[in-house]
């Protein structure tokens, strides 16, 4: 992994509470004020800055496995069903020592809705206030991982022991995962990209997240392999990168405006209750 020096800290922080619970917990103490050991993270930022693979690197830094969840995997549309698939989850990673991950996770720690009208806001704070009980009591590892931030519930907020911004990569980190993603293997003109060369690519990579540098130099390997290059010159890189970089900023242009997660939820609700309302009119 590849991470700017302020938050490969804060994760070695976090790493050195996780491996020192025992000594703070029960030799310092810490056990009075806070009975149950816990490590809860939150992981934050755009798409493909590295938060999965940073929540892997974690469980294996833990010698543990992982148990990667996300919203659609939990929800259900009778109401009670997703709070238990979400006890199961937590039983599940418990008997495993496993480290439970969290991918989307704004649509399980937002706010709880206030003013319930349907079934399906019944669900939501069913849900949330299930995994408020399970964190609670939960003596792992949990990891939160979201593009969105800002919309979530307090009480959820409290629980975390560190949130950690994922932000996407500068100038001098892009150049150091161009470097990292080249295998050494590929059979790159003169045996390597010049300084100069991965300048130039640093530049149009500008606004890219690592996922999609990795992305460029596949396509990279793509073209050069199918027009069955014996060596691969620069030309290919170049092509790749501007064209990533190119589509991506036509489907921004394309996508226009996005829905905050708070409008999201009030769409769903909206729609809920017409289907509850279609299913009252038809009975």
């Amino acid at each position: 992994m590849v991470l700017n020096e302020s938050l490969e800290k804060e994760i070695k922080a976090a790493l050195m509470t996780i491996s020192n619970q025992k000594k703070i917990y029960e030799e310092w103490g810490f056990e009075e004020i806070d009975n149950i050991p816990k490590a809860i993270l939150n992981f934050f930022g755009p798409p493909g800055t590295g938060k999965t693979m940073a929540a892997h690197a974690i469980a294996s830094y833990n010698n543990s496995s992982i148990l990667a969840l996300n919203y659609s995997e939990i929800e259900s549309k009778y109401v009670g069903d997703a709070p238990k698939k979400l006890v199961q989850a937590f039983e599940a990673a418990s008997k495993e020592k496993a480290v439970l991950f969290f991918d989307e996770a704004d649509s399980f720690l937002g706010k709880r809705i206030a003013d319930v009208s349907s079934s399906s806001d019944q669900a939501i704070n069913s849900l949330r206030s299930q995994l408020l009980i399970l964190l609670e009591n939960f003596e792992g590892i949990v990891i939160f991982a979201t593009n969105l931030v800002g919309n979530y519930d307090n009480a959820f907020e409290s629980r975390i022991l560190k949130h950690l911004k994922f932000d996407l990569p500068d100038s001098r980190l892009r150049k150091s995962i161009i470097r990292k993603m080249i295998p050494v293997k590929a059979p790159i003109e003169n045996d390597s990209l010049t300084d100069a060369q991965l300048d130039e690519l640093v530049a149009i990579s500008e606004g890219l997240a690592g996922r999609q540098i990795k992305n460029a130099i596949l396509e990279t390997l793509t073209y050069a392999a199918f027009n069955n290059e014996e060596v691969i010159s620069f030309k290919y890189f170049k092509e790749a990168f501007e064209k990533l970089k190119s589509n991506l900023e036509f489907l921004k242009s394309e996508s226009g405006p996005t829905i905050s997660f708070e409008v999201k939820e009030q769409l769903e609700k909206r729609i809920q209750k017409n289907l509850d309302a279609e299913k009252v009119n038809s009975a």
